[in-house]
């Protein structure tokens, strides 16, 4: 969705960002109930093609197949305040 900010009154910018800070904290809470998987478990069985399982560490920042997690990787630094939404 493109929206023209500066054809918006103040109160409509005041109910797109009470909107945005709902979505944000949403997808915070996801991320952590992700991260709390993570924290209990060893990995992902059968992720690969030959039937063999993934590390977390393998899969997290730093592992060989971070790649995969990528996306995951950028939103934890967000929420843990190591990086900004600008980096």
């Amino acid at each position: 969705m493109n929206i023209d900010y500066s054809k918006l009154s103040q109160t409509e910018l005041l109910i797109l960002l009470k909107e945005k800070d709902k979505q944000i904290q949403s997808f915070s809470e996801g991320i952590k109930d992700v991260l709390e998987i993570i924290n209990n478990s060893s990995g992902v069985a059968d992720f690969h093609l030959n039937g063999d399982n993934a590390s977390w560490d393998s899969l997290l920042e730093g592992g060989h197949f971070e790649e995969w997690l990528t996306n995951f990787n950028s939103a934890l630094k967000l929420i843990k305040g190591e990086t900004n939404v600008s980096d």
